[in-house]
């Protein structure tokens, strides 16, 4: 269970680092652009392909 946070700490934060309420983003979001950035560097085309439209990717597998 998380320690209830005190009133005003996220506008403090927005104040301190002068971020305007809407320009705020979920952790997925910023987590979405590290997986794209990763798969761009190490993934294969299929697999970033993949990624990008939202459907599931498997490899093929040799013996």
């Amino acid at each position: 269970m998380r320690p209830p946070q005190e009133p005003g700490l996220r506008a403090a934060t927005r104040r301190l680092l002068d971020v305007p309420a809407e320009t705020s983003c979920s952790v997925w979001e910023r987590a979405r652009g590290n997986v794209e950035e990763y798969l761009r560097v190490f993934g294969r085309p299929e697999q970033l392909a993949a990624w990008r439209e939202s459907r599931p990717y498997v490899a093929e597998v040799t013996a």
